[in-house]
């Protein structure tokens, strides 16, 4: 059965937003964490008959170019195929892995989003620590920090182009 042309040209509309949002979001988040994978998640939003995003553009081409200084190296095949990742920005120093930061920042967004709905309904925050502490075999401090990051990852997800990660730059400067 086909959809009335009013309510096609809505859904449209409100996929055509929601596409836009999420997009924000996962630039809000790259810019913010630098994690590639962000940059990558985000391509599922992009559609094959419309140009790139200019910030996506731009990265892809920033690990192009690292790729292509690679093959241009005089690195052993070998080297050069374990470079990869640190090309691509998957690894740098010290010691960060894209997936396990991005891991880490799910896990912790998630311990927040459980909290915020749970103190929505009434629960006090005290209780809701020792909980995520429970949940996720982590101290009580961690748990804490896990929810004070996720909130703030949160946060910088949803902030729009004046996001807040300058704000705090501001207000460290006057500290």
């Amino acid at each position: 059965m086909a959809r009335p042309p009013e309510l096609q040209a809505e859904l449209q509309k409100r996929a055509k937003q929601t596409r836009k949002r999420n997009l924000q979001e996962y630039q809000n988040a790259f810019r913010n964490t630098k994690n590639p994978l962000y940059v990558w998640e985000a391509l599922i939003y992009c559609l094959p008959d419309e140009p790139l995003p200019s910030w996506i553009f731009a990265y892809l081409m920033k690990w192009r170019h690292d790729l292509i200084d690679l093959w241009d190296s005089d690195l052993p095949p070998k080297e050069a195929v374990d470079a990869i990742p640190t090309a691509l920005g998957f690894s740098r120093a010290p010691n960060f892995n894209a997936v396990k930061a991005r891991r880490q920042d799910n896990a912790d967004t998630s311990i927040a989003l459980a909290n915020m709905f749970e103190a929505g309904a009434g629960t006090p925050q005290h209780h809701l620590s020792s909980r995520r502490a429970r949940e996720r075999s982590i101290s009580q401090d961690q748990a804490v920090d896990a929810q004070n990051r996720g909130e703030r990852l949160w946060q910088e997800k949803k902030a729009g182009p004046g996001d807040l990660r300058q704000d705090r730059v501001k207000s460290s400067d006057t500290d």
